[in-house]
């Protein structure tokens, strides 16, 4: 596996995340995932997934995984909470071109690859490096959801980080 150093990663482009509140993974693939990341159809920067985060909150978690799920969606999800995506270099003023939801609702995705494994844990937090990287072209969505057993009121919290580099 290949890893950059965060200001290299940072002089390749601009590097953001966006963090949920307390939300429910979900049993199946759904258009209301608790997290997806939009690229706008007239973006013109392509999104690299460089980190996948979850962490435990309450109740109890089924067995299952979160995986990665993908559409085309011109148009901004709707309903649910947009949530801030910040830079992930401090005291930098930058404005993202992706744009984070929670709950909102999207085309139907189509499922991609697993992601993290799901658990029940008190003081938990789990990440992934993404790689093989995965791209977010223009007019696209990824979701990320649980796909796991239904739990007794399971709560996570999701974060994503990615790089936005020029279309080429």
């Amino acid at each position: 596996m290949i890893t950059f150093p965060s200001n290299m990663l940072s002089s390749l482009g601009n590097v953001f995340t966006a963090m949920t509140g307390s939300v429910a993974p979900g049993t199946a693939l759904s258009t209301a995932p608790p997290l997806a990341l939009h690229n706008p159809l007239t973006s013109q920067f392509d999104l690299i997934i460089l980190e996948l985060v979850y962490g435990f909150v309450s109740g109890t978690i089924g067995a299952g995984h979160l995986q990665f799920a993908y559409a085309a969606q011109p148009a901004a999800p709707t309903g649910g909470a947009a949530l801030t995506a910040r830079p992930v270099e401090i005291g930098r003023v930058l404005t993202s071109t992706g744009k984070a939801y929670q709950g909102s609702t999207i085309a139907t995705p189509t499922a991609l690859r697993p992601a993290l494994q799901l658990g029940s844990s008190a003081n938990s937090a789990i990440s992934e490096c993404v790689n093989p990287a995965i791209k977010i072209l223009p007019g696209r969505v990824l979701s990320v959801e649980g796909v796991a057993a239904a739990g007794t009121t399971p709560l996570i919290v999701l974060a994503i980080t990615w790089l936005e580099i020029p279309v080429r």
